[in-house]
């Protein structure tokens, strides 16, 4: 079951995108990235490098002006540039629980793009790293870098140790999960920039 649960995953989350460009014009807010879905927290924590032993802060949503489904749909925050977390590598990620089967963690070194048309990743090109709940290691809301996969050429590198993300690098973090019948997105996070720490010289 939990086989078929793996297949079917990676049937939906690349199936249901295209390749778009990017307009990079457009500011970082504290808007979900699939319109009308059930906004996903991603709170305040602190984690430790299980590789270095050093301790950093991911401040997630947590800073966003969002308290309820009114105040989300009637508000936009930007987000300023210098909010942006400096964390290590081979980053951890806690997110609110969506209760869905179908849940998608990604890491982008683009901005997200979204065909809203569509309600489809625009650009699964720029998907560097990911993580699925039809893995086998992690659970939904908690999981380490260890326990996602790269992607490379939009193919998930499952069963492949992932490689470390770049020093110096912004990327993008972005969550979002489908309804119970895998054919409609009902969950998103907005997008999350950060940057991955310069290596100590």
């Amino acid at each position: 079951m939990r086989k078929l649960l793996f297949i079917l995953l990676g049937l939906i989350i690349y199936a249901s995108c295209a390749t778009e460009p990017i307009d990079h014009s457009i500011p970082f807010t504290d808007q979900a990235i699939f319109q009308d879905a059930i906004y996903i927290k991603v709170p305040l924590f602190t984690y430790t490098d299980r590789y270095t032993n050093r301790s950093y802060t991911f401040h997630g949503t947590s800073g966003d002006q969002i308290h309820n489904d009114e105040d989300f749909y009637n508000h936009t925050t930007v987000i300023p540039y210098d909010f942006f977390d400096i964390v290590s590598n081979r980053p951890s990620f806690i997110w609110e629980k969506t209760q869905s089967k179908y849940v998608m963690v990604a890491v982008f070194n683009e901005r997200v793009a979204i065909n809203n048309e569509k309600n489809q990743i625009a650009n699964k090109h720029s998907i560097v790293w990911a993580w699925n709940t039809g893995m086998s290691t992690g659970q939904e809301g908690a999981i380490g870098y260890h326990d996602g996969c790269n992607v490379i050429d939009d193919e998930i590198q499952y069963g492949i140790t992932p490689e470390p993300l770049e020093y110096g690098h912004t990327y993008m973090l972005a969550i979002w999960a489908w309804n119970q019948k895998a054919n409609e997105v009902k969950y998103s996070s907005r997008e999350i920039p950060f940057v991955v720490e310069e290596p100590e010289k």
